[in-house]
Formats: structure tokens, sequence, C-alpha cells
């Protein structure tokens, strides 16, 4: 009777320790890689889109849980704890380990709290939290 005991406690821990790569249901749209293709500078009079070159496009990756990574993978410096997706927001919570990024011993961090972030099909525009520009990324497939 004792070994019963033993063996669902035992069973119970290792179930309440598994981690699922479950994405909210909201998010799972973010879910992936995404290049930047565009800016708009939003304190000029006209504010057109600017193409940016392929070669010096940016890239990061939304990972499952929210997790803002680079573009090889590793935690973004000074990423956001909160995603706004057309206007609701969804705290960031990792679920698994964020690789460590080395660069970020070097960086004085000034970054956004909160991505406010609207989503179009493939097509992700990020406005600064300063207010003067927006990036808008296409999803690298």
């Amino acid at each position: 009777m004792k070994l019963v005991k033993y063996l669902v406690l035992i069973g119970m821990l290792v179930g309440c320790n598994r981690v699922e790569k479950v994405s909210p249901e909201a998010l799972k749209p973010l879910v992936g890689r995404w290049q930047l293709v565009a800016q708009q500078n939003l304190l000029s009079e006209e504010k057109e889109w600017v193409e940016v070159p392929a070669a010096e496009a940016s890239f990061f990756i939304i990972r499952y849980d929210g997790v803002v990574l680079d573009a090889e993978g590793r935690g973004l410096c000074c990423g956001p704890g909160t995603l706004k997706l057309n206007g609701t927001e969804y705290p960031i919570g990792p679920r698994a380990e964020v690789p460590f990024n080395e660069v970020c011993a070097l960086v004085n961090c000034a970054g956004c709290p909160v991505w406010d972030i609207a989503l179009d099909g493939d097509t992700l525009v990020l406005t600064s939290c300063w207010g003067g520009s927006q990036s808008r990324f296409a999803r690298v497939r």
C-alpha cells in the first residue's frame, strides 16, 4: 500500500514538471521567423514605407511561448516582456530555457517593454514604443 502511494506521488511530481510546448491560441499566428522588409518614419510629413534591401534586413524569431529570439535563436537583448497583438496584451513567460546571448552582457538596455504588433496574414507591423517609427516584417517560410 505504501509503495502505491509513493508511485502515485512520484507520478504526480513528474507530471507537474512537464512543460507543454503549446502556444496560447492567439499567439500561434506570430510563431516563426520574421524578416524586416520596410520601415516608416511617423514623425515626417510623408509617411511612406521605405523598402529595406535584403542584404541589410534584420531577422527575429517568435517562439511558441511568445519569447522573442535573435536571428541565431538566442535570447533577444532588451526583448519585450509583453506582446500587444492587435490591441490585446499577452505577457511573455518562457516555458523552456532561453539560449544565452553573450552580446547582451555588453548592451545597456532601453528597449520597449511592450511590443505593439499589428498582424495581417504573413505581414507583421511593429510600432516603436517611442512613437517615431514603424517596421514591417514578412514571415520567412
